[in-house]
């Protein structure tokens, strides 16, 4: 299937001359304003890299390491999206290894086994297959129902090894936990459905165990995803897995004398909604006070004009590099306006977006952030 134009960048320039990007990053009329200043990253221009695919999860982070590092795009030894492609496709065939080992721990080895023969019977008798594109494309709620239909096809043979494996974990010193509630809160999204299946379950399963069984297979259709040869998509990858390939990046990157590039990498969650179970230096709500909404307008700029910093966006399932700030005060309303440039398809900087519309996204979903990552000597 042909890639469609709103996810891949066009076939023009990434550079942009110097009146050009004066255009871009001025508003037409600043000479006007009683106050106006500008933040530009000269290197996140020079660094960033194109699109080719669904897959702004690699190119956004190619460009901030780029970025971070000083790398021009035409450098060799610049990141290039499908370099961190197959950091991703790594990190999610291990993480995938480990999720079926506890699985499989649960339901033993044969029962896992059947089921995952079911399930793929079951996807490919409905034209689906994992990480399927167009009218092959399997969803969440696809996978939900097929998991959920297949759980009581499961033989005589896979029940008694289901009950006796759940016998023997009832001794609650003896279990080790699935680790479902820690990647529910980044790469996968419960909703009311998981829940309201669970009384549809065979008496062995437990709703949170069908919940693993599903981010098993969400996994799996992710990882097939990010492994096609003609269109990888990285919409299984959230703010952890950027996070975690920057750090694997960063820990096997060397320089020519073979030690380590860069003393240190930083790569945190920088900005979002307020929670509980992700720790932010700006943390945003729906109750911030005007000046709150300043002061971490302040603290984002502060941030972003840090040597060896790069900003990612995250906002409406997208991953793109922050290039500039900017804000001015308008004479006759005597207020503020205040915008980030990004990328709202793709990568190129085109989206002037304003810092109130920004929190509104940001507010609407915890998931949407500001990631962060800096080197320091």
């Amino acid at each position: 299937m042909p890639i469609a134009d709103l996810e891949r960048d066009s076939v023009s320039s990434e550079d942009l001359s110097p009146e050009d990007l004066r255009r871009l990053v001025f508003p037409k009329d600043w000479t006007l304003y009683d106050r106006f200043a500008c933040a530009v990253s000269q290197q996140a221009f020079r660094g960033w890299v194109k699109q080719p695919s669904p897959s702004c999860a690699a190119a956004a982070l190619a460009g901030a390491l780029n970025t971070v590092y000083g790398y021009a795009r035409t450098l060799p030894e610049a990141y290039t999206t499908m370099d961190i492609l197959s950091v991703y496709r790594t990190q999610f065939e291990d993480i995938l290894a480990r999720h079926r080992s506890e699985i499989s721990t649960a339901l033993g080895e044969a029962c896992l086994a059947s089921l995952e023969v079911a399930m793929q019977s079951g996807l490919q008798a409905q034209g689906l297959q994992y990480g399927g594109v167009g009218d092959h494309k399997v969803t969440k709620a696809v996978l939900r129902r097929c998991l959920r239909d297949c759980l009581p096809l499961l033989t005589s043979s896979d029940e008694v090894e289901l009950e006796a494996n759940m016998q023997e974990t009832n001794d609650e010193s003896s279990i080790t936990p699935l680790n479902v509630e820690v990647v529910v809160i980044d790469d996968y999204e419960v909703d009311d459905d998981d829940s309201a299946v669970s009384s549809m379950l065979p008496s062995t399963i437990s709703s949170s165990l069908f919940a693993s069984m599903l981010l098993y297979f969400h996994r799996k259709d992710g990882a097939a995803k990010l492994c096609r040869d003609d269109r990888p998509s990285t919409a299984v990858c959230g703010n952890v897995a950027l996070l975690n390939a920057a750090l694997y990046v960063h820990s096997t990157s060397v320089d020519t004398s073979g030690s380590r590039r860069i003393p240190r990498l930083g790569a945190t969650c920088l900005m979002g909604k307020a929670t509980t179970k992700c720790k932010l230096h700006i943390a945003l709500s729906s109750t911030d006070s005007a000046d709150k909404q300043t002061r971490d307008w302040k603290l984002l700029w502060s941030a972003f004009t840090d040597d060896h910093t790069a900003l990612v966006v995250h906002l409406k399932n997208h991953y793109a590099l922050l290039f500039a700030l900017r804000e001015w005060k308008d004479s006759s309303t005597q207020e503020w306006t205040r915008q980030l440039l990004t990328a709202r398809r793709c990568q190129r900087p085109t989206a002037w977006i304003d810092w109130s519309e920004l929190r509104q996204i940001f507010l609407a979903w915890v998931g949407y952030k500001v990631l962060s990552f800096v080197v320091t000597p």
